[in-house]
């Protein structure tokens, strides 16, 4: 009996042996965040390491396993593992506590065995040849020179902000790196949501968007603000247009606000530009400019992905096209000055490149959220629309097309509404409050794409006009971006222009790029 308790018991050690892990239970709480370079970051073990960019990482764990095995490695604990798609050509296994000694074997692996806590972690870079052999040994040294442990693990690591500013146009990429970002605690959960709703909204409509523009509107509606719209809005839409445009007339200065992942609030103010023109506007001071990127667009240039982050929107790039055609000349204001309080720094730099140099001038203001307050907050801060009056004493028309955002279906597809039948701020602290629930997609649809593809893709058709020699589609905002699914198809309303149809996957893959002529806009 005693024999035979022996024996089921070595065969029991055989079998766990043999079958000891691939993947350590770390596997699924590792992640990789993409810049210049490649992170692996794993908050569970305070961990993060640099990689090269062109190193992509294996995250689905049973074909990881397959591979391993496939491969006949004996590895174990693996909590990473990727390899490169360009010279010079190796692979790296990041192990915790594997159950085997790793050696390395020749010029070809290097391996680095270190204590983290309580536990070994191995890195093993593995080339398949010699060549390249000194690129490839520079790459591993600096990845195992690159280990963070510990309190400042992260310390290195691509902030989400850093991650917003590096996509250019290849805006499904920037979403999925940006929803993929290891975050921690609720504040950084927050940032994050919002700026993987800009990336989504420069696609919109698409499901990935109206989900978490749902996250992000979580929250109590008022039955007594719900009663004010209801009994006093302005619901005709002609009317409201009729109103908007009389308002303008004798002011110089007329201040909208925008949510600044909501396209519609530009696609409304696009629509007020010819009005605007008429009433004697003309300058467009755009808070979302870049610094300097003024001059450039009022030189003629085509906005760039270099113009702003905001602006990289499609339908905020077709509101500046569409002013450059109609002579408007365009005002970066936003302050760059770390000596000035922001909304001080503003109005300064707003004054200066309008009325300061010409006192009839007439400007048009598209500016974020609560720049636009006439009145100070509950907190006593003075924000733009404030300072402009009391300061330079230039009295500003405000409409706020955020502050009832959440009603905004109230609107059918827009409503308008005095500040003054509000008590509370900042509702009374604007002139108008616009409801602004215009449909993102055009119902006329004059062209198609189907996707062949097996994967979702990001469609972006560039104006054929802005491609010369100094600009490329890289460089450019595409006039109509979208998601599509495999095997469906999307449809976008398009003038009779000529367009490049540019096609990227999640990765930010170019996967083909086509000229679309006249004749294919139907």
């Amino acid at each position: 009996m005693i024999y035979r308790f022996k024996v089921v018991c070595f065969f029991v050690l055989i079998l766990v042996a043999g079958c000891s892990p691939v993947t350590s239970q770390y596997f699924t709480s590792t992640k990789y965040v993409k810049s210049f370079n490649t992170f692996v970051v794993n908050d569970s073990l305070k961990l993060s390491l640099k990689t090269p960019a062109d190193i992509y990482y294996k995250k689905d764990k049973d074909k990881l396993v397959k591979e391993i095995k496939k491969e006949g490695k004996s590895l174990s604990g693996v909590i990473a593992s990727g390899e490169t798609q360009v010279p010079p050509y190796y692979k790296i296994f990041i192990m915790l506590d594997p159950q085997k000694k790793v050696k390395a074997f020749g010029p070809t692996q290097m391996v680095r065995d270190t204590l983290l806590d309580d536990h070994r972690l191995v890195i093993l870079c593995r080339s398949e040849n010699a060549k390249n052999l000194h690129s490839y040994r520079e790459d591993c040294q600096q990845i195992i020179q690159s280990v963070s442990i510990g309190r400042d693990y992260r310390k290195e690591v691509a902030s989400l902000f850093s991650l917003s500013e590096r996509y250019g146009n290849r805006y499904y990429q920037g979403l999925v790196n940006i929803q993929n970002y290891p975050t921690k605690g609720r504040n950084g959960k927050w940032l994050q949501l919002q700026m993987a709703i800009n990336y989504a909204s420069f696609l919109a409509p698409n499901d990935v968007y109206d989900s978490l523009l749902q996250e992000f509107n979580k929250g109590i509606t008022r039955a007594s603000i719900k009663q004010i719209i209801k009994s006093n809005a302005m619901r005709d839409s002609a009317k409201v247009f009729r109103t908007l445009v009389e308002e303008v007339k004798n002011k110089q200065l007329v201040m909208f606000n925008e949510n600044h992942f909501y396209p519609q609030h530009r696609m409304l103010v696009s629509h007020l530009l010819n009005a605007f023109k008429k009433s004697g506007f003309d300058y467009l001071a755009l808070e979302a400019l870049a610094e300097g990127q003024d001059s450039l667009l009022n030189a003629g240039n085509p906005p760039t992905t270099e113009s702003g982050f905001y602006t990289k929107e499609p339908h905020f790039a077709q509101l500046i096209r569409k002013a450059q055609k109609m002579g408007f000349k365009f005002v970066s204001y936003e302050n760059t000055d770390p000596d000035k309080k922001r909304e001080y720094g503003q109005a300064y730099n707003l004054y200066q490149k309008t009325f300061a140099k010409d006192e009839s001038a007439k400007v048009v203001v598209l500016a974020g959220l609560d720049h636009i307050l006439e009145q100070q907050t509950e907190d006593n801060r003075k924000w733009l629309g404030f300072i402009l009056n009391k300061k330079y004493g230039i009295n500003p028309l405000t409409i706020s097309q955020s502050h009832l955002n959440r009603y905004r279906k109230m609107a059918n597809p827009i409503a308008l509404i005095q500040g003054r039948y509000f008590k509370q701020k900042p509702y009374r602290s604007v002139d108008w409050l616009l409801l602004n629930n215009l449909s993102i997609q055009s119902y006329i649809k004059n062209y198609h794409y189907l996707n062949p593809y097996k994967k979702q893709v990001q469609i972006s058709l560039f104006l054929a006009s802005e491609l010369n020699s100094e600009h490329n589609f890289k460089s450019l905002i595409p006039f109509r971006s979208g998601l599509v699914k495999p095997e469906e198809t999307i449809g976008f309303e398009l003038l009779n222009k000529e367009y490049l149809r540019v096609i990227y996957d999640g990765k930010g893959n170019i996967l083909e790029t086509e000229k679309i002529s006249h004749e294919e806009i139907k």
